[in-house]
Formats: C-alpha cells, sequence, structure tokens
C-alpha cells in the first residue's frame, strides 16, 4: 500500500508548494513588514510622553536666552570669518589668520583661569572680536574655503569649521579682559561669538557653545563683583538642561510622531533652528528609501520646515534639490545572508524600503536624551 500516492497526498503536496512559492516570490515583502514593525516600534513617541513634563520645563527655561532663539540674520559674518579659521577638507587644511599655536592651545586646556599670557609679547589683536559685532548670523557656506561653488556634499560629510581656535581665542579675551579692567566688554564679545556658533545650527555648533558657557561660568569664579557688573551668567543647571534637551531635539520632531506631538514639540524658539537642520539630515537619508512609503510626514516636516525664521543652511540646499541624492554605504547589510547591492535596490523597490526601515532603527537616529 505504501508505493501508492493517494489523491489527499497530492492535494496537500501541491499546496505546500503553493504557500512555499508565494513565501518566496514575495520574500522581500515580508523582509519590509518585519523591518517597518521594527522602525515604529522604536518610536520616541512613548519616551517622550513619560518625560513631557521635563522636556517642556526645560523648553521654557531655555526660550528664555536670546542665545538659542534661530538666526536668520541680515548681516552674515561668513565672509569676514570662514578664511580666517582652520578647516579641514579630507587631507587637504586651510589654515587661517585665528589659528592658534599648539602651545597656546596646551597651556590653555587645564587650569586657564590661573595663567598669565605675555600679550603684548605674544603679539595677540583681539580687534576682530569687535568686528563681529558687525554681524549677527554665520553662514559657514559662505565665501568659505570649504565650500567650493557647486560642490554637492555628502548629508553627513558637509564641512564644518575647527572651532577649537574659537575656543582657545575667548579664554585669551577673558584673562585679556581681567588684565586690562575692560572685563565686561571680553564677556559681551564672547557671548556675541557664541551667538554666532550657534547660528551654524549644527550639534558640534551647539556643544561649543554649551561648552563656552561654562568657561564663561568658570571666568566667573575669578571675578570681583565690580568686574561683573550686571552681567547675566547662563546658570550650570540650565547648562545642564540645555545640554539634555539640544541633544535630544531632532527625535522630538520625528516622522513617526503623531500629529499633535510633532506640532507641540515644533513650538518653540529656543533651538529650533539646530531641531529642523539636524532632523533634516534624517528625513534627507530616509526620503532616498522611504519617500512613498513615509510621504505624509515628510510632506508635514516640509511644510514646517519651508516656514521657519532659520538661515538656509548646506541642508535645506540638499532638502530643495531633489536631484542631490544622499550618500548612504551598504557594507555589512545582509538579507537572507546575502550581503544587499545597490542593484538590488534597484530592482527591488520592496528591498530598498526594508533596508531604509532598517537603517532608520539605528541608535544614533533622532536619539532622546532623558
Amino acid at each position: 500500500m505504501g508505493i501508492f500516492i493517494t489523491k489527499k497526498r497530492v492535494t496537500i503536496a501541491a499546496v505546500v508548494c503553493l504557500i512555499l512559492t508565494s513565501v518566496w516570490v514575495n520574500r522581500y515583502s515580508f523582509v519590509r513588514l518585519y523591518y517597518m514593525r521594527g522602525f515604529f516600534k522604536l518610536s520616541p513617541a512613548k519616551v517622550i510622553k513619560e518625560h513631557e513634563k521635563l522636556i517642556v520645563e526645560d523648553r521654557e527655561i531655555l526660550n528664555q536666552y536670546e542665545l538659542f532663539s534661530p538666526g536668520r540674520g541680515t548681516r552674515d559674518a561668513g565672509a569676514f570669518l570662514n578664511p580666517r579659521l582652520h578647516w579641514q577638507i579630507g587631507e587637504v587644511h586651510h589654515r587661517g589668520d585665528l589659528v592658534l599655536p599648539e602651545f597656546i592651545h596646551r597651556e590653555l586646556s587645564q587650569d586657564w583661569v590661573t595663567k598669565k599670557p605675555l600679550f603684548k609679547k605674544m603679539g595677540l589683536k583681539f580687534d576682530w572680536l569687535k568686528r563681529l559685532r558687525d554681524y549677527d548670523v554665520w553662514s559657514p557656506e559662505l565665501s568659505s574655503p570649504a565650500y567650493p561653488p557647486g560642490k554637492r556634499f555628502d548629508t553627513f560629510a558637509y564641512p564644518i569649521p575647527t572651532y577649537r581656535d574659537l575656543v582657545s581665542w575667548s579664554k585669551l579675551r577673558y584673562l585679556y579682559g581681567k588684565e586690562s579692567g575692560d572685563t565686561v566688554s571680553a564677556l559681551a564679545e564672547v557671548r556675541h561669538l557664541m551667538r554666532l556658533i550657534w547660528t551654524n545650527d549644527n550639534q558640534v555648533a551647539a556643544k561649543v557653545v554649551l561648552g563656552l558657557l561654562q568657561t564663561e561660568n568658570e571666568f566667573e569664579g575669578i571675578l570681583t563683583p565690580r568686574e561683573m557688573g550686571d552681567w547675566k551668567f547662563v546658570p550650570t543647571d540650565h547648562i545642564m538642561r540645555a545640554k539634555r534637551y539640544f541633544s535630544s531635539v531632532a527625535g522630538l520632531i520625528d516622522v513617526r510622531l503623531s500629529d499633535e506631538a510633532f506640532e507641540k514639540n515644533f513650538k518653540t524658539n529656543a533651538g529650533l533652528c539646530l531641531m529642523v537642520n539636524e532632523a533634516m539630515s534624517h528625513y534627507l537619508q530616509l526620503r532616498d528609501f522611504l519617500g512613498k512609503e513615509l510621504r505624509y510626514g515628510m510632506e508635514r516636516f516640509e511644510q514646517r520646515a519651508a516656514v521657519v525664521n532659520c538661515r538656509r543652511s548646506i541642508l535645506f540646499q540638499m532638502w530643495g534639490d531633489r536631484d542631490w541624492k544622499t550618500h548612504y554605504t551598504l557594507d555589512g547589510i545582509r538579507i537572507f545572508n546575502r550581503p544587499v547591492t545597490f542593484d538590488d535596490l534597484e530592482a527591488r523597490p520592496e528591498l530598498k524600503a526594508a533596508v531604509g526601515y532598517l537603517l532608520g532603527t539605528n541608535p544614533l537616529a533622532n536619539p532622546i536624551r532623558y
């Protein structure tokens, strides 16, 4: 009897074969659904909801400071400042006249408030800091040795200044102000420098500004009440709040959030332009892969970004040019235990969407530091 195949067995085998064939044909759709589920599962909505009270509290406190407000001025410091700084462009370095000798950075790296620089012997002049008061915004892209005309940078690889010299110049200006009896002018000039750095609208610039605020507080420690005058220092507690809040801003307008949460987090002055630029860099990468799948969220962001009172940075240029493709690497991405190639992505839309969702689950994408 065992040598005979019944009609029932044939039917079962055919059904199993049909199912397996269907699974194989639609395998990339299943992969897409798997990674899509993981992408939406990692939405920051829950974390934001849990810490909403603290986020709102931080935002309200930071909104008090003009330093952190949007910067779309009319007097751009780019042409004046950019050629004078240090830029590293691949293996090529541009070194302007504000680049300081290495020994100065070394001397000022620790216990800088105790140092007594020989200003006359060093030949340092601070006139350039006074001249910065003529400007109200700083575009690193303007008349910059790091931005050749027509150059299309990758989303995560556009040049930013080397801020190290500006930090050391700030410490020197404080010490010179102390020595010359002109501390309030020193505080005002460095605070304005902070403001211009802030308008660079990126996380590196934000960290530099918050570091300079801590440096300002260190300087406060060696000043007499008369030397301080009526200068308003930013309390250490507020700086700590700023570090937490500003490192989270991109996640506060994540594409996965509801309209209510998105709009609520967008209504702020503190770090608004930083928020838009940092989120835009992530949105750009997602748009290449998931522009159609996340169309509603993308259009929602685009509409809001179009009307914010922010400097039109290199990221805004990337966003507005649909032919400006975001660079990305597929190194280490394997589906069905084989490397994914660019040809695979072009041939299989479901696979491209799957990779987009996979990249969107990167822990560094739109983090919330609460």
